[in-house]
């Protein structure tokens, strides 16, 4: 459920990220009409703004249909009602998941059925002995009351096994077939999650790492190029090209720094997971 809100919020805000740059590539647009009109530029440069506003139309659209298809899953897990009520503008913040593997859920009800199997190999083996039971008694004889005589009585009982020693053989064996099964069941499954986990982990850090970047030494660069771009056009110092070059860096860039910082979210829902069997 974490994983398909997340993705939800990615949609939403990339969205949002479009339809600003769409207000851009479209005072890009009325700027080279006016300029072609005024015949200081080409027609080139107005067919160029509009295939880009175009293309970016196309994006917003792809985005629009892909939180209509999500939102469908999500009502399908939490009800149509609850799946229309508006997201948080904040990207939801997770602890930070532990730094190693140890147990899961999933194991300690492996770990059970280990027990119980080498619990059901004990039972089985009780067959080759016999069992033995003493009882003990203390009475008074007929008539006896008045003189405080009494007597004790015991008895020791021996419970011979009723089956065949093969029979048994054949029980234990069975039975501890089962405990090595669910012993290396839960040593697969501890690899299968200890190795998912590493794999998760992994990916985790680098993803924190290209989260820094972008917020460190990419974002604020692409966008201060993208307004410098713009001004050097109007003043007539690069061409239309440039601009629009600069312009798709500083959206591209918006929207791989928001898909990095959802994509270590959903890896650390994962770990979190792993961890602990916080759900998915």
């Amino acid at each position: 459920m974490r994983q398909l809100f997340l993705e939800l919020t990615y949609l939403r805000q990339a969205s949002d990220v479009l339809e600003e740059n769409r207000g851009l590539f479209e005072n890009l647009v009325d700027l080279t009409q006016r300029e072609f009109a005024a015949g200081t530029t080409s027609q080139q440069d107005v067919l160029e703004a509009e295939l880009e506003l175009r293309r970016l139309e196309e994006r917003i659209s792809i985005v629009q249909e892909q939180q209509a298809l999500a939102l469908a899953e999500l009502a399908r897990w939490i009800g149509a009602e609850a799946a229309r009520r508006p997201l948080s503008d904040e990207l939801p913040e997770l602890p930070d998941p532990p730094r190693y593997f140890s147990t899961h859920p999933i194991l300690d009800a492996e770990q059970a059925l280990v027990e119980a199997s080498l619990h059901a190999v004990e039972l089985a083996q009780e067959g080759y002995r016999p069992q033995w039971s003493v009882e003990l008694g203390y009475g008074y004889a007929p008539g006896g009351m008045t003189d405080n005589s009494g007597s004790f009585s015991g008895m020791v009982m021996v419970d011979l096994p009723l089956l065949s020693r093969a029979r048994v053989n054949s029980e234990v064996a069975a039975e501890r077939h089962r405990y090595l099964a669910a012993q290396q069941a839960y040593i697969e499954r501890q690899r299968a999650l200890g190795s998912q986990w590493e794999g998760a982990m992994g990916r985790w850090q680098q993803l924190l790492e290209r989260e820094r970047r972008y917020e460190q030494r990419l974002l604020e660069p692409a966008r201060r190029n993208a307004e410098a771009a713009e001004q050097a056009y109007r003043a007539g110092t690069i061409p239309f090209r440039s601009l629009i070059r600069a312009r798709v860096t500083d959206l591209e860039t918006r929207l791989e720094a928001l898909r990095v910082m959802i994509e270590r979210r959903q890896l650390q829902a994962e770990l979190l997971y792993l961890a602990g069997g916080q759900a998915l």
